[in-house]
């Protein structure tokens, strides 16, 4: 079965840019993760960032939280961002990506 993460970022004011630049970066890493299926990260508000990203199983979603950029992220959290993320892990129940 299908899973994945919706992941909320809320970057402190002097980090906005920096972290937008984190995420624009990490998209190379993410284009070659195995098991990852879809991976998306977008601005929601002037300090918001919503990630969202979906597995072919629990186990590539395992390998994923275990990988050297989620723990990178969570090592800078305290500088980067307000709060710690809002991690929520789903199951998928229906998909479609570009037609």
């Amino acid at each position: 079965m299908a899973v994945g993460l919706l992941v909320q970022l809320e970057a402190r004011d002097d980090k906005v840019a920096e972290v937008e630049s984190e995420l624009k970066a990490a998209l190379a890493t993410m284009e070659a993760e195995e098991g990852l299926t879809n991976w998306f990260a977008a601005k929601a508000g002037p300090n918001t960032f919503v990630v969202f990203n979906t597995f072919i199983d629990e186990g590539a979603r395992q390998i994923h939280l275990a990988s050297d950029l989620t723990v990178e992220l969570r090592r800078r959290a305290g500088d980067l961002l307000k709060e710690p993320p809002t991690i929520l892990e789903h199951d998928v129940v229906a998909q479609t990506v570009g037609h």
